[in-house]
């Protein structure tokens, strides 16, 4: 599947894209909300500005993607993999997140409790 499919299948009102392969790709500014791209791998990608509002991304490769102004309020973010990923002024609130959060770069970013926080000043609250 490539990002114009994709697109298209969403416009059109499907939701479930898990597993998809879209590494490398520009995603930037696009209202995804809703989407299950659960075990996806968007390594590498252009993320910048991007809705992912109440989205499921268990398990995503988010491995080296720019996630910069984008809004992933309430959306479920266990299980991914963050290494290297640039949450800079990211809106987390309410996301549901891991221990895997600490891999990620945290600069102006609305962790979920609704804190904003740079980078390394914010801990997992106990469960």
């Amino acid at each position: 599947m490539d990002v114009e499919e994709l697109l298209q299948r969403y416009a059109a009102g499907e939701r479930d894209f898990r597993g998809v392969i879209l590494i490398g790709v520009n995603l930037s500014g696009l209202d995804l909300s809703e989407i299950n791209l659960t075990n996806a791998d968007l390594s590498q990608s252009d993320l910048v500005g991007i809705k992912l509002r109440k989205a499921n991304l268990r398990g995503v490769n988010f491995y080296q993607s720019g996630l910069l102004d984008a809004d992933l309020s309430e959306a479920d973010l266990r299980d991914t993999i963050l290494e290297n990923t640039d949450f800079q002024a990211a809106n987390l609130r309410g996301a549901i997140v891991d221990d895997a959060i600490k891999d990620a770069v945290l600069e102006d970013t609305i962790m979920p409790d609704g804190e904003i926080v740079t980078y390394s000043s914010w801990e997992m609250p106990p469960i």
